[in-house]
């Protein structure tokens, strides 16, 4: 009986980190700018596809040497038939090749232009829901996206890189 008694019941641990890439590709109307869609694949700790569905919180603009944003702070959900997992990022260094303000005046091989940049920034797993619930991660992320001045449209292509585990239930 002694020695059931020195029997002690440890908590669940986490899951170890591990490596973690997750790809969205995200299409922007600029008639619809906040609201991002799109879609999105992983692997590593999560190996997965499904459909993104975003929310651009903010962004800081270049003015007064063009129009587009030096900084970006997002929050994409994607999900698939398993759940959903809910990321927030923060994009910084936006670099454009070009974009000017004086190009925008009315000027039309400004609208017949595609616009490219790319930036750079770090991530985090604010929530997940259904399998992803206790979902955690964190980490880098770049990004590279193409503005059609013509259609008013916006692709981004972005990568997290990173570490993420799962706690107990």
């Amino acid at each position: 009986i002694m020695i059931l008694a020195l029997v002690v019941a440890l908590p669940a641990s986490a899951t170890p980190p591990e490596e973690i890439d997750i790809g969205l590709t995200s299409h922007y109307s600029f008639f619809d700018f906040g609201n991002p869609t799109g879609i999105w694949d992983s692997s590593g700790v999560v190996s997965s596809s499904g459909e993104l569905e975003g929310i651009l919180k903010h962004f800081g603009a270049g003015w007064p040497h063009g129009i587009g944003f030096k900084t970006a702070h997002t929050i994409d959900v994607i999900s698939d038939d398993s759940g959903s997992i809910t990321i927030q990022s923060q994009i910084s260094g936006v670099e454009w090749t070009y974009f000017d303000n004086e190009a925008c005046a009315g000027n039309p091989a400004f609208l017949q232009s595609d616009q490219h940049f790319e930036g750079e920034g770090n991530w985090v797993i604010l929530s997940g829901t259904g399998a992803y619930e206790n979902l955690h991660g964190q980490g880098k992320l770049t990004t590279v996206g193409d503005v059609s001045c013509q259609n008013f449209t916006m692709d981004i292509v972005t990568n997290y890189e990173g570490k993420a585990h799962f706690d107990p239930n």
